[in-house]
């Protein structure tokens, strides 16, 4: 599965990649900044997105929200990764389309396949 890891933080950045693409399930694209994020869309394509919700240059949310108004129903799904607690974003963020929402700090031994889970449910 290609995914798309989109997060200014590189130690989050270097472990995701590191778990993700050692379970042998995911191809693995890093973008610091939605900027990236949007250049590198434009030339490849991606099964998933993982989104911070805190990028340098725009939110995640704002970022997907745009992305549903270019793409609509042919957008990736996305996964949020975010520190904030509670059920309140989760719940909003799923009310909008997302795939689901992964809290931060999250297990290194579960990620590959909470991501897996979220990303191929129907």
């Amino acid at each position: 599965m290609n995914i798309l890891l989109v997060d200014d933080d590189p130690d989050i950045r270097f472990l995701a990649e590191f778990v993700l693409e050692q379970s042998g399930d995911f191809d693995v694209t890093i973008a610091e900044t939605a900027e990236q994020a949007n250049r590198k869309m434009q030339t490849i394509h991606f099964d998933g997105i993982l989104l911070d919700v805190i990028l340098p240059d725009t939110s995640g949310v704002d970022f997907y929200e745009n992305l549903l108004d270019q793409q609509g129903k042919d957008a990736p799904p996305v996964v949020f990764l975010t520190a904030k607690e509670g059920d309140e974003f989760s719940d909003k963020m799923q009310a909008l389309g997302a795939a689901g929402v992964i809290q931060k700090p999250f297990d290194p031994a579960a990620l590959p396949e909470q991501v897996l889970t979220l990303l191929t449910q129907d």
